[in-house]
């Protein structure tokens, strides 16, 4: 009797093992999702800080280089394509460009959009528009400015 008894609760423990019910994994996906979602958020917003970061080093040393233009040539150039490609305005222009013209991308931000030069008399404005590549926004979007 003890060895029938016995039997039937074994099987009966056995029968009760059917696995996570779909409550418990909707829970766990719930979670997952969660967890997930906050770590695409955080990366992402590294990523973006890091292409500002990337534009200001960009635009830094394209300044330097318009800088030494300006004392080679006494103003700044029409446009940036002068600093790799001596203009005929400019007779003590390098002997070497003032960038790397093999360089890719060389007038490009980190946002895949063309810097903006504009030549104002003695002066010279430099920036990027940013992630969304038009003037104004916030955050990324931004416009970066070389100061």
């Amino acid at each position: 009797m003890k060895l029938i008894t016995l039997l039937k609760n074994n099987n009966s423990r056995i029968n009760n093992n059917k696995g996570m019910t779909l409550i418990e994994i909707i829970i766990v996906v719930a979670i997952i999702a969660g967890i997930s979602t906050t770590l695409i958020t955080n990366v992402l917003g590294q990523s973006a800080k890091a292409q500002v970061s990337q534009t200001k080093i960009k635009m830094a040393a394209i300044a330097s280089a318009l800088d030494l233009y300006s004392v080679d040539c006494g103003e700044y150039p029409e446009s940036l394509d002068d600093l790799v490609t001596a203009p005929s305005s400019c007779n003590s222009w390098g002997p070497e460009p003032y960038l790397d013209p093999k360089k890719k991308n060389l007038f490009v931000d980190a946002f895949k959009g063309d810097l903006v030069y504009e030549r104002d008399g003695g002066d010279y404005e430099l920036l990027s528009l940013g992630k969304d590549r038009r003037e104004g926004g916030d955050g990324s979007d931004a416009d970066i400015f070389h100061e």
